[in-house]
């Protein structure tokens, strides 16, 4: 039986202690705890198999993602990861391998993650800016795409668009640079063979509570349903 949906839990960045839009390790591992009990965590080759309808998964699945390239996601986040034998994917901001300040990750850091067995590395445009302009857009994921490749020696099969933003041409785009799927901010649950080019996350915060809520109302259908009606999540999509 296929898994009926999916859902895409969105972080950013996993901390000692919570600080602005990072996680505290210790509520990192509450999460995937709470997590890895309701959900089989999907690697990457598996998340493009359930999205293209192929292959056989059983009971709800989930996939992790971090956005950016903060370099706590290795040196916090990951020995949580392996502690808990959790694949996870990273939407590298390529642009960010180049600051000084070493609050993100060098070349050295996302090559060992490529290796780990536990990250992959995915696109999220080579600098942090909101890709609507075609031609911006363009340029944009070629050199990202050309950097990951270059770095893990794997070509990016997801986009994830900066800030959840992106327009019909920026989508256009996408499919010509050879994303399969791409993913916006918007929450939702995913299907089996989705049809759609850009697919929803749930963002995760610090707050138990708010964790919780949505884990339980985008974990059934019918909840998941009642709550995109009452407060449908804002599109990402801009018009140039």
């Amino acid at each position: 039986m296929k898994c009926s949906w999916l859902n895409v839990f969105m972080y950013h960045r996993v901390l000692p202690k919570a600080s602005g839009d990072a996680v505290s390790a210790d509520t990192f591992r509450r999460q995937l705890d709470y997590l890895l009990a309701r959900y089989k965590i999907l690697g990457i080759h598996e998340l493009l198999a359930y999205l293209r309808g192929e292959g056989t998964f059983r009971g709800p699945c989930a996939a992790i993602t971090f956005d950016d390239g903060w370099l706590d996601n290795w040196t916090v986040a990951s020995p949580i990861l392996a502690e808990k034998k959790a694949p996870a994917i990273l939407a590298l901001s390529t642009d960010y391998l180049n600051d000084q300040s070493r609050s993100y990750l060098s070349r050295t850091d996302v090559e060992a993650m490529g290796k780990s067995g536990l990250w992959s590395i995915q696109a999220h445009g080579c600098r942090h800016t909101r890709l609507t302009d075609p031609t911006v857009t363009r340029q944009s994921l070629a050199d990202c795409k050309r950097m990951i490749l270059e770095i893990t020696g794997l070509a990016p099969l997801f986009l994830f668009w900066p800030w959840g933003v992106y327009s019909r041409s920026a989508l256009d785009v996408a499919r010509e640079a050879g994303f399969a799927f791409t993913f916006s901010t918007e929450k939702g649950i995913v299907y089996p063979g989705a049809t759609d080019y850009v697919l929803p996350r749930i963002g995760v915060s610090e707050n138990w509570r708010k964790f919780r809520r949505n884990v339980m109302t985008f974990r059934h259908p019918t909840l998941a349903a009642v709550h995109s009606w009452i407060s449908p999540s804002p599109s990402g999509l801009r018009k140039q």
